[in-house]
């Protein structure tokens, strides 16, 4: 009996180092497909983590160009840095220049993470869509050519009929480059029916007399209208829903002698629906004829 127990004892025994050892190599098995596993995983996901950018990276100088120009939402300008990259890394000097210019955080956060590499052949884009509107901005921003901007951003708009950047900037290159507000009325139209926006350059008043004012940039689409102002400070957004009325108060052209073709813009107070709020401006042309364009363009006029 002892013998017998004594051999059932050296088979568990037995039995138990071989459990071991089959615990042993199941965890280094588990081990090993672990580390292929997060080996695999990481390669994923530093393959997805790269940017798939379309087209030449933004420049430093076509940024500051573009930021100049007041022609462009801050969202618009930070998609395109998101597609395109930027050929510069972020420098704490570049940050205050870009800062300078009006530049808000998102956007300087965007210049951040988008680093693109320096080319070393520099693609020819001279001739593409988003080629053309940088010509077109160039020209404009910096010689200050208004004709030779809209002949440029007629070859962009005969590229892309659809898309809604090149019409945007020429209704602003036509307003305020030719003063032509009927053609300049067409050509925003066009880019608030293909999603994009009609945009203007206004003086917001801070009070009544327009002695306390701040200058940015109306943008007009199909549902809101958006100011951002240079200083970034007086920045907001209303639906073309939730204004009740806008108009001219041409009656106070005579007092404000300083300021033309004044308009408000009535909203609803969202705290106290039973309130409102009054917004004044004036367009950067002084005209009645650019205030009652905005009207008609919001479809309030």
């Amino acid at each position: 009996m002892q013998n017998s127990w004594n051999i059932r004892k050296n088979k568990q025994t037995e039995g138990s180092f071989g459990g071991v050892r089959s615990a042993n190599l199941r965890r280094k098995i588990q081990v090993v497909l672990l580390t292929v596993m997060l080996t695999l995983t990481f390669g994923v996901s530093v393959i997805s983590a790269q940017k798939k950018y379309v087209g030449a990276p933004v420049t430093k100088s076509g940024l500051m160009k573009a930021l100049k120009l007041r022609q462009f939402q801050t969202s618009d300008i930070v998609a395109y840095v998101r597609s395109q990259g930027v050929d510069f890394r972020l420098t704490d000097d570049f940050e205050k220049d870009l800062r300078a210019a009006g530049a808000r955080p998102e956007l300087i956060e965007a210049v951040r993470q988008n680093f693109r590499g320096v080319l070393k052949i520099k693609p020819d884009n001279s001739k593409t869509y988003e080629g053309l509107i940088a010509q077109a901005i160039t020209i404009y921003e910096s010689a200050g050519s208004a004709r030779r901007a809209i002949e440029i951003l007629n070859e962009a708009v005969a590229l892309r009929p659809n898309e809604a950047r090149g019409y945007q900037m020429l209704g602003f290159v036509t307003l305020y480059g030719l003063r032509d507000f009927k053609l300049a009325e067409t050509q925003m139209r066009t880019a608030i029916q293909l999603g994009g926006s009609a945009v203007f350059r206004v003086f917001h008043s801070h009070d009544v007399t327009f002695s306390y004012s701040c200058q940015g940039s109306m943008f007009i689409s199909r549902n809101n209208i958006r100011f951002e102002d240079d200083e970034n400070i007086h920045t907001f957004q209303v639906r073309l829903n939730d204004i009740l009325k806008i108009d001219t108060v041409g009656k106070w052209t005579g007092l404000l002698k300083r300021k033309g073709g004044l308009f408000k813009i009535i909203i609803r107070d969202k705290a106290d629906v039973r309130d409102q709020d009054k917004y004044d401006f004036s367009p950067l042309t002084g005209k009645d004829e650019e205030a009652k364009m905005i009207i008609r363009l919001t479809a309030k006029g």
